[in-house]
């Protein structure tokens, strides 16, 4: 049936079928036949086509069939939310014209499924861990002041799908300077709840190190499950390693001025330049150095009225000059003739990487030694600039750079007091609400980015024009001393407690957001205006 559907959008497509692909999608459906709890692991390169599953899942969930009502696909930023949801619905989506509108994206400020009733959902990590562990993001607010929340329909809504979870590398801290594992832990929470109840599950990833897919099959395996692995090796798909073998990703280890490396480039002829930095601060000062018209700066601070343009230029415009930061690691499908970019940890390059040469033949990754590595562990991105060969970097030898990086590193540590949380909440009826909310306290969220605070420019209250500051950022700005705006409109000033979270206190206290000066708004997005 699964397999069937693919090969119907293959030739309604003209897509050469991928033999990879069939093989996961026929593992899938063996689970779901078998009712038996287990994860299908898809471990392929970019640009395979991973995500087409997904559009193959959907055409059946809208059309109807014995072992799902609905398909759930978890992105790790909901920068790339957004360019699946396109692919998948937009006027090039893959989906017939006729099952587009049942196709939705769930994040902050986008409520297209708040619920996950959609036959389709594109969604974020964040998103679907509060949707399922009984704390619904869209009604975060009220379950905080009201201590009201619709929490168990979006989890039946969960139970009766079939979930993906994609580029799942990056659910991972793994890298970092961060030791703590929160969205991991979280993520395999979900997973083995999931799987115990015979909720059909694929984790798609094109970068996993070795040692995060070890502690993946421990925990799957210590369970009594199956993981069942696909994992590309040449011999097998003859149509995508003549693609392979065509594709010249060609290393450069570079010095100087990254705005003047992007001017080289374009004076080389490169029409479709990258470059990308580490931290959003950088990215920042870079534009403003090279703006003009084929510019386009993309990070995580900008607000959603801005994102979907700059995202849809990246993909469309023939002539580009794009900096951005990490965002363009995963999902977006877009190619780049030069891609400039900081060092950064094996798997993660290896992901941008994947955007240079991606519908063309050739391309060049250009590579700078970063001395200052945050947010990333600086052993690792040492590791990766001294194993970084300057040669093609193809399949193989981006699984001899990954391997040589982590190779000898330890599998990460779960907070098991946190899985251990997360387990009783889904498992008992009796933990409802309040106790979601109390463990949601206890960890300061479920993943790390759980507790982004939402800032509005002074005068200017569209959800739309947002924008989410992390914990740091957020009292950096308002030294103790916050401009609140509630779900009224109303505005309020006052101090909070230093020994609180500001995203805690605000939920507490039932405020939407916090207001900031409008010059403080444009340096951190690096927008001048709206």
């Amino acid at each position: 049936m699964i397999v069937e559907k693919y090969s119907e959008i293959c030739r309604r497509k003209g897509w050469s079928p991928r033999v990879f692909l069939e093989d996961a999608l026929h593992d899938l459906e063996k689970l779901m036949e078998n009712n038996c709890g287990g994860v299908v692991l898809v471990d392929l390169p970019a640009g395979y086509g991973k995500s087409s599953m997904t559009a193959v899942l959907a055409e059946l969930a809208i059309q109807g069939n014995p072992y799902f009502s609905r398909v759930i696909h978890v992105l790790p930023m909901r920068s790339i939310v957004e360019d699946l949801y396109v692919r998948l619905a937009g006027n090039m989506g893959i989906l017939l014209y006729s099952m587009r509108s049942h196709v939705k994206s769930q994040y902050m400020f986008h409520p297209g499924s708040p619920m996950f009733a959609g036959k389709c959902v594109v969604t974020t990590l964040d998103t679907f861990l509060l949707n399922f562990f009984k704390l619904p993001a869209h009604e975060l607010g009220k379950a905080f002041k009201y201590n009201e929340a619709h929490f168990e329909f979006p989890r039946a809504m969960i139970y009766s799908s079939v979930v993906v979870f994609d580029e799942f590398h990056l659910f991972s801290n793994v890298g970092t300077l961060s030791e703590e594992y929160k969205s991991l832990t979280s993520t395999l929470a979900a997973i083995k709840a999931l799987i115990s109840t015979g909720v059909p599950l694929l984790v798609m990833t094109a970068t996993m190190p070795g040692m995060l897919k070890e502690l993946l099959k421990e925990e799957i395996e210590g369970m009594g499950f199956k993981l069942i692995n696909i994992e590309y090796h040449y011999g097998k798909d003859a149509d995508f390693d003549e693609d392979m073998k065509s594709k010249r990703r060609i290393v450069r280890k570079k010095e100087g001025d990254p705005a003047r490396l992007a001017l080289a480039a374009r004076n080389q002829g490169a029409m479709r330049i990258a470059i990308i930095f580490n931290s959003v601060d950088r990215a920042i000062d870079c534009y403003r150095t090279l703006k003009g018209d084929d510019a386009i700066l993309l990070h995580g601070r900008l607000p959603e009225s801005v994102r979907a343009g700059m995202i849809s230029r990246i993909v469309g415009d023939d002539k580009l000059l794009l900096i951005a930061t990490q965002v363009v690691e995963a999902g977006i499908d877009t190619d780049f003739d030069v891609m400039i970019t900081e060092c950064c940890p094996a798997d993660r390059l290896v992901q941008r990487a994947g955007r240079v040469a991606r519908h063309k033949d050739q391309g060049e990754l250009w590579v700078m030694e970063q001395k200052d590595s945050g947010p990333y562990d600086g052993g690792v991105v040492a590791d990766t600039w001294r194993f970084l060969k300057e040669d093609n970097l193809n399949h193989s030898e981006a699984r001899r750079l990954i391997n040589d990086v982590y190779g000898t590193r330890r599998k990460p540590k779960l907070v098991r007091g946190l899985l251990d949380a997360l387990s009783m909440l889904d498992r008992y009826p009796i933990f409802g609400l309040e106790s979601a909310k109390d463990a949601f306290e206890y960890f300061t969220g479920f993943t790390e980015s759980s507790c982004l605070v939402s800032a509005f420019p002074e005068g200017d209250f569209d959800r739309l024009n947002a924008i989410p500051l992390d914990e740091h950022d957020a009292r950096e700005i308002m030294h103790g001393h916050g401009v609140f705006i509630d779900y009224n409109g109303e505005i309020r000033n006052e101090k909070f407690p230093s020994n609180l979270p500001v995203s805690i206190y605000m939920l507490r206290r039932g405020y939407r957001g916090v207001v900031i000066p409008k010059d403080k708004y444009a340096e951190l997005t690096g927008l001048d205006r709206l």
